[in-house]
């Protein structure tokens, strides 16, 4: 008798067992769904927006106030970001280390914070430096590339955009690297 309530009770958890792993896997389908759904327009806008060229601009560099030609010459990488986004904070830390480690240069990494006031970005500069350069657009190239979300990277060569992606990226450093690199490795 009592094998029969334990055989009972065995069937009831492994079909709620089975429910739960049902439910689980629903609900990251929906989830998964729910992102892709989101996040569609934008990796489409950002496909579209390949071999776009981007027009002359005089930017002002946040830390000496001095006027700065847009774009650069060659390859170089537009960040925009914000200091209250953590994706961007994780994404400006990973970039700081590969500059610091001699993998990117740094003087190629242009970053532009559209939504903060300059006082947040100056404190953020101030409690933690970063080996890259630090741009006001004035608003002009976010308006230019319809940046609606942080962190957005922009690939450019000599102002032609090469790529553009949203969000933190698990790999693309390693291509990045090779990306601002490649004229460094052609005159070797």
């Amino acid at each position: 008798m009592n094998t029969h309530k334990s055989s009972s009770a065995q069937g009831t958890q492994s079909k709620w067992s089975s429910f739960t792993n049902l439910a689980s896997w629903a609900l990251l389908i929906i989830l998964f769904s729910y992102v892709l759904y989101q996040q569609a327009p934008l990796y489409y806008q950002n496909f579209q927006k390949r071999n776009q060229q981007l027009p002359s601009l005089n930017l002002v560099h946040m830390l000496t106030g001095d006027d700065f030609s847009f774009p650069l010459e060659g390859p170089s990488l537009v960040v925009f970001w914000a200091s209250n986004c953590p994706p961007c904070l994780l994404e400006m830390g990973r970039l700081k280390s590969a500059v610091e480690a001699g993998k990117l240069p740094g003087q190629r990494i242009l970053a532009i914070n559209p939504y903060e006031p300059p006082a947040v970005i100056h404190e953020f500069l101030r409690s933690s430096p970063h080996p890259f350069q630090f741009l006001d657009d004035r608003g002009a190239l976010t308006r230019v590339m319809q940046v609606r979300t942080t962190p957005t990277f922009v690939w450019l060569d000599g102002g032609r955009i090469h790529k553009v992606t949203t969000g933190v990226h698990i790999i693309g450093h390693f291509e990045l690297e090779r990306f601002l690199n490649y004229e460094q490795d052609a005159s070797i």
